[in-house]
């Protein structure tokens, strides 16, 4: 159990990696240059905008909830 929850962990985690590389790569190809895909990908993933924020930790909760298990389930295990 604690190693499905930290497998599951790491693939949701590996996932939204794949999908963050993905809009990246899109951001760049669809640009007229580097610098305009910057300025894009700084408008999209900016940390002070309250509505991006709360996405992503929505977005990262199963992992850290799995994690977080699998790390409680372990310590209890063992005592």
């Amino acid at each position: 159990m604690i190693a499905l929850l930290r497998g599951f962990a790491y693939a949701w985690t590996g996932v939204l990696v794949l999908v963050v590389a993905a809009a990246v790569n899109s951001f760049v190809r669809t640009s007229e240059s580097l610098p305009e895909a910057l300025e894009r990908m700084t408008l999209a993933y900016d940390p002070f905008s309250t509505a991006n924020t709360v996405l992503i930790i929505a977005v990262m909760l199963p992992a850290f909830g799995a994690r977080a298990l699998a790390d409680r389930l372990y310590k209890g295990a063992r005592r």
